[in-house]
């Protein structure tokens, strides 16, 4: 049987989420999701992949940041999705995620090396994420892209054996609330 690995670009699919109107993302069935994707195949894991939070001193609303993704992660926890964070990254009075493409290229690489799946399914549109994806290919896994319709990225299509957009509609079973 064909084994499965997910893996999700947390910022990149949060962003997404709340673009198409979900409010509670951090109620949402990720799972529930992972098994939808894998369809008949084995789903042998699920990783989220997202920049961790700091608090910084005098700064409540970071610590109520903070506090929001602790509660976030503990649930993806419960659900059984592995996490890996990179950080975030404060600088010109802006924020920017680090390290989180390294951490899913390497993953992508070194599993497909280790023969731990035979197709990673990628949510995700970052297109750093390209030559990880041809190195798995090289190792003759398949490379699934999941996007989303209304903003589908054109090279990850390009770069991958297959390809799925997703809808609000595709979504809408995984939210515990309804928008």
């Amino acid at each position: 049987m064909e084994k499965v690995f997910v893996v999700i670009d947390g910022g990149n699919f949060y962003r997404k989420l709340k673009k198409l109107g979900f409010l509670s993302v951090s109620e949402f069935d990720y799972q529930g999701l992972s098994k939808w994707l894998a369809g008949k195949s084995r789903l042998v894991g699920t990783c989220y992949y997202v920049g961790r939070i700091r608090e910084e001193p005098n700064n409540p609303k970071s610590k109520e940041l903070k506090s929001g993704q602790d509660r976030f992660l503990a649930n993806l926890a419960n659900q059984k999705i592995s996490v890996k964070t990179g950080y975030i990254l404060k600088s010109d009075g802006g924020y920017s995620e680090k390290g989180v493409d390294v951490q899913i290229s390497v993953d992508i690489c070194m599993k497909a090396v280790r023969n731990e799946y035979d197709r990673v399914i990628l949510v995700s549109s970052d297109t750093d994420l390209i030559p990880a994806i041809k190195e798995a290919q090289g190792l003759k896994k398949t490379v699934e892209y999941i996007g989303f319709a209304d903003s589908p990225s054109f090279a990850m299509i390009r770069f991958s054996n297959s390809r799925r957009l997703l809808r609000k509609e595709d979504l809408q079973p995984f939210m515990k609330e309804k928008p």
